[in-house]
């Protein structure tokens, strides 16, 4: 079984951060307090909990911030792998 739990695991969960004044946040509603590994065109950024709102929020003008603005700004798909 080649397209398994294996695929999945390094593939994760494409997600759209939602760019606010304040955060970029990433929603996983299905992953509340899970630690997820957040990547860019498959290129590792940041690792994270989500939170109890189900989401991940990335302060704005903080150095990951500004990697996963550019890396949405290029389209790059964003997933968010289990650690």
């Amino acid at each position: 079984d080649t397209g398994g739990a294996g695929a999945t695991a390094t593939e994760g969960e494409v997600v759209t951060p939602e760019i606010t004044s304040r955060h970029v946040v990433v929603r996983m509603d299905d992953h509340v307090g899970e630690t997820v590994e957040v990547r860019a065109g498959g290129e590792y950024l940041f690792t994270a909990t989500v939170g109890r709102g189900g989401d991940i929020q990335v302060s704005r003008g903080s150095a990951i911030a500004d990697e996963l603005e550019d890396a949405i700004d290029r389209k790059q798909r964003i997933t968010a792998v289990p650690a």
